[in-house]
């Protein structure tokens, strides 16, 4: 298995797999919130190439030979801290993370994050932070067992109605 960080000529990988995330997320809500269009392979290279650009993240991925096709990624952008008056400054956030289902309860996850971990490191940041569904245990687990605590939680209402 290989796990690295990405490269600009990974982007179309990146972005194919990142939509598959983002599908299997909807499907596994069931969550109305989550009601979205897919967003076009094209649509998700130009983020990325953005993020990759402004040098505000990183990408790990993960694949069982050097140009095969993604077993994995985990992506973190480094933004603010979401209490403005907080002296933190920035954090990692980990906007995505995803690994293909034969490839699950392997160890990848944790070696791609422990990639991110020594970036956000090298980058100065002393916080990573993430978001996950509150019934999607195997992530919950996943997390938990790599250090992350609950630390808030986040609610929302529904206006429609």
């Amino acid at each position: 298995m290989v796990i690295r960080q990405a490269r600009p000529e990974d982007i179309p990988r990146i972005a194919e797999i990142y939509n598959e995330f983002l599908e299997d997320l909807r499907d596994l809500s069931g969550d109305p919130y989550f009601d979205f269009t897919s967003l076009s392979q094209e649509a998700r290279e130009a983020i990325l190439r953005e993020r990759f650009a402004a040098g505000k993240g990183t990408v790990a991925l993960a694949m069982e030979e050097e140009g095969g096709p993604l077993t994995g990624f985990v992506s973190m952008a480094v933004i603010p801290c979401f209490l403005s008056v907080s002296g933190v400054g920035e954090i990692g956030y980990i906007e995505g993370a995803y690994v293909r289902e034969p490839f699950r309860r392997s160890g990848i996850l944790r070696k791609l994050e422990g990639l991110l971990v020594q970036d956000a490191k090298a980058r100065g940041l002393s916080w990573m932070e993430l978001n996950t569904l509150a019934g999607n245990e195997g992530a919950n687990t996943s997390w938990k067992r790599l250090g992350y605590r609950v630390f808030r939680l986040q609610w929302r209402k529904d206006l429609r109605g």
